[in-house]
Order: structure tokens, then sequence, then C-alpha cells
């Protein structure tokens, strides 16, 4: 058989992420964000880790198939909780929060805040008498 001298090109099928999930899961990228969005409450971070990519990755993804996220009720509660206490630690920056639970460091930032009015609000204190406001008193 002779050649014609033009090579082979390779079509690629979809983009990386998109043959993992294929390979791995035996879906398609939409189904698998949808799933584990929607039923299993997973954050970007989440899906990622799992999936061995960035977070961003996963996030440019749900945008491109129009996939919503909200949390609700205790789930929120405890990511908010969770990110309060890992900014009020100081070992934490708000980009490292961010990636770790999908969000940006503006809306880390915010919930912090938000949570951190909350407890004032409500008078909690953080076990020594002063208030959660970060001021020791």
């Amino acid at each position: 058989m002779k050649s014609n001298g033009k090579k082979k090109r390779y079509v690629r099928k979809g983009s990386r992420t998109e043959r993992l999930v294929r390979e791995k899961f035996g879906t398609d990228l939409e189904s698998f964000l949808r799933e584990k969005r929607e039923q299993n409450y997973m954050t970007d971070a989440e899906i990622a880790e799992l999936l061995g990519v960035h977070a961003g990755t996963i996030q440019k993804n749900r945008e491109k198939y129009n996939i919503h996220f909200r949390l609700a009720g205790k789930r929120r509660q405890a990511r908010d909780r969770e990110i309060y206490e890992r900014m009020r630690s100081g070992n934490y920056t708000l980009q490292a929060v961010g990636d770790m639970f999908g969000l940006t460091r503006e809306r880390v930032r915010q919930i912090f805040k938000e949570y951190e009015r909350k407890l004032n609000k409500n008078g909690h204190t953080n076990g020594n008498g002063s208030p959660h406001n970060g001021d020791s008193a």
C-alpha cells in the first residue's frame, strides 16, 4: 500500500476533562457535573480533586453548561462556619480558602464578614468572654 505522503491528523474529541470523565465514569461531562453539584452537593474544588484537575477548569465547564448551584440550609451553614474558622485562624489566605471551596477571594471575604456579623448580633463569644470580632478585649 502506497502512502500519499500526508500525515494522519489526530482529531481531538473534546477537552482533556471531557475525555477523562468519559473514560473514568462512562458519562458525558455535563451529566457528570450536574450529578455531582445537584445531587451530591460537591463544590468545584471537590470535583476537581476527584478528577485531578484545577477547580477553575470545573468552574469554566460548569459555566459552559449553565450549571448553577445553591447550597441549602445546613450544608451552607457548615461551609460558612468552616470558612469563618479557617480565616479566623490566620493560617489561610482568602485565595487558599477560595480554592478549597471553589469560591472567589471576594466571596470568601463576604462570607467571613457576614458570619462574623451574625455571631456578634447573636452575642456569641469566643470562649474568653470577648466577641468574635477579632479584637482582644
